[in-house]
């Protein structure tokens, strides 16, 4: 017999970031409340995702010596199994 666990995307999204990109500070705040009602996330909503807007505050070495652009490519690059599950909007705060 197999063990499903079942997470949030919040936690999923904390879990992969904390393990790339090893964060001295990380926040992940879910904003998807306020988004209710807009197009793409009533369709979501419909598909039975109801996490799908989200600011991230993360600080770590790791994306240091980047640029914002490339910063922001590594993180959607971690996340991309995310969007493709329905994570529409992500707001990041390098700290």
């Amino acid at each position: 017999m197999t063990n499903i666990i079942h997470s949030t995307r919040t936690e999923r999204m904390l879990n992969v970031l904390t393990s790339a990109l090893s964060p001295s500070h990380i926040k992940l705040y879910d904003e998807s409340d306020k988004h209710r009602g807009h197009k793409g996330v009533q369709e979501s909503m419909n598909a039975g995702i109801s996490e799908t807007h989200f600011i991230l505050e993360i600080t770590a070495a790791a994306l240091s010596g980047m640029t914002r652009i490339t910063q922001h490519q590594k993180i959607y690059q971690i996340l991309a199994s995310e969007f493709d599950q329905g994570l529409h909007a992500l707001q990041i705060r390098i700290i």
